[in-house]
């Protein structure tokens, strides 16, 4: 009987993972619960092939009875009743989703338990508790790069400690503000009902939610050597449970680095590109992520796009998944710019320069040696984190984007220094899928 890796991924997630969840398919059966929200028929349809798929929100009639009632709730969470109500609302997912999943995974037989995340268990706990009393590894990959930025929370005074919302809030926020680490400048990173919710059933409270890796784990993958770095800084990591086996996205975008002059002849054709240099821009996200209007998400996106073209260099637009590209497919009329139908990871080798927001996609963009500029005109901390790699500009002044840019066309950058402190021959060689293969053969 072949052993079982068990995947607690939202459908999002399952994408990014779907190469490696294939190949271990290989050596393990594979389990994945997840939920049907987002998940696509054809995705699912072609993960059904190699995988078995459970959906957490369609296992009864209970959930959806709390489905309805936390929407409720949530018009009235400003009243201190109704954030107690989503507490035990919340800790009745949990009772109800242990006691269906412990059912299903009686019958298997546990190599591993993968989550996408150890801050939030909407649906997974579940499965945290089943492994925790059966002493199954719970693995958590690397996803994203996390820490005290970017937080659509700070908009939103369900997260601020002195909004005086309700006396539930101040009480919560005051009982747990030396619980590790839950605020940041005065922000925590759970409303009072989660925290309260995830800290009564069973603990499963992260000791600092800001970060990936602080919670209910057994090993925390890491990228790279600079990353691992970044989290030594952080008190709730246990760096003894730390490994660094690379970026799953890192496979394709090796494959993408190794064929760049074949992908780049495609493009030139398929999106009628010249001889000119290329810049490729990742649109912000900011209105998707909640921190600015439509309307001013669209100002900074095309200020940046004007800066760029007006450099005289080609540009082609990536944009985040969350971003609906009917809101945007007007730039292509409205600028000389195209908006790629591909994933940046399959293209980004193929540019000159990578310009972006406080993105983790940059670490990519330093692996295979492409200029990079981070524009921190928003502001967060994570300008600590990109100022670890040398290679890297920072810009501050957005009067001074247009100039900023030209120079660094023409500037030689030296990415000898980054890439030894990264270790990028470790983790950079198409083979972060055989070193978590190696990693599960050996618990």
């Amino acid at each position: 009987m072949k052993q079982t890796i068990l995947f607690c991924f939202h459908p999002d997630r399952i994408k990014n993972f779907y190469p490696l969840i294939k190949f271990l398919s290989k050596e393990f059966e594979i389990l994945i619960l997840t939920t049907s929200k987002n998940f696509k028929k054809i995705e699912q349809t072609d993960t059904q092939s190699f995988a078995k798929i459970y959906f957490a929100d369609k296992a009864n009639l209970s959930f959806k009875i709390l489905s309805k009632m936390q929407t409720f709730l949530s018009k009235y969470v400003k009243f201190s009743l109704a954030q107690i109500a989503l507490k035990y609302v919340h800790i009745g997912y949990f009772i109800n989703e242990h006691k269906i999943t412990s059912k299903i995974y009686k019958k298997h037989h546990f190599k591993a338990l993968i989550p996408h995340d150890d801050r939030t268990f909407r649906y997974f706990i579940g499965s945290i508790i089943f492994a925790k009393k059966h002493n199954i590894p719970i693995i958590l990959p690397y996803l994203y790069l996390s820490g005290y930025y970017t937080l659509p929370m700070f908009h939103n005074s369900k997260y601020w400690e002195k909004s005086n919302l309700c006396k539930y809030q101040n009480y919560t926020f005051k009982k747990f503000s030396n619980y590790g680490t839950q605020k940041y400048e005065e922000h925590f990173y759970f409303p009072a009902f989660i925290i309260q919710a995830q800290y009564s059933y069973h603990k499963f409270l992260s000791k600092n939610p800001f970060f990936t890796g602080c919670g209910t784990n057994d090993i925390v993958i890491l990228d790279n050597e600079i990353t691992k770095f970044h989290y030594s800084k952080v008190k709730e990591i246990d760096m003894k449970k730390v490994e660094i086996l690379g970026d799953i996205n890192l496979d394709n975008l090796h494959k993408s680095y190794q064929n760049r002059f074949t992908i780049k002849e495609k493009f030139k054709q398929k999106y009628h590109l010249d001889d000119r240099k290329i810049a490729i821009f990742a649109a912000q996200q900011l209105y998707e992520h909640g921190c600015s209007s439509f309307d001013e998400c669209l100002a900074d996106n095309e200020f940046i796009i004007n800066s760029i073209i007006q450099n005289n260099i080609q540009l082609i637009i990536s944009l985040h998944p969350v971003m609906n590209i009917a809101n945007y497919a007007h730039w292509q009329q409205k600028f000389p710019c195209v908006i790629a139908d591909e994933n940046l990871m399959d293209f980004l080798p193929i540019g000159d320069i990578f310009i972006h927001g406080n993105s983790s996609t940059a670490i990519w963009a330093i692996f295979c040696g492409v200029k990079t500029l981070n524009l921190w005109f928003w502001g967060d901390d994570s300008i600590e984190f990109f100022k670890l790699y040398k290679s890297m500009w920072n810009l501050y002044d957005r009067n001074l984007t247009k100039e900023t840019i030209k120079k660094l066309i023409d500037t030689n950058i030296d990415f000898s220094d980054d890439w030894n402190k990264m270790a990028r021959d470790k983790v950079f060689d198409g083979k972060t899928k055989q070193r978590y293969l190696k990693l599960l053969k050996s618990l």
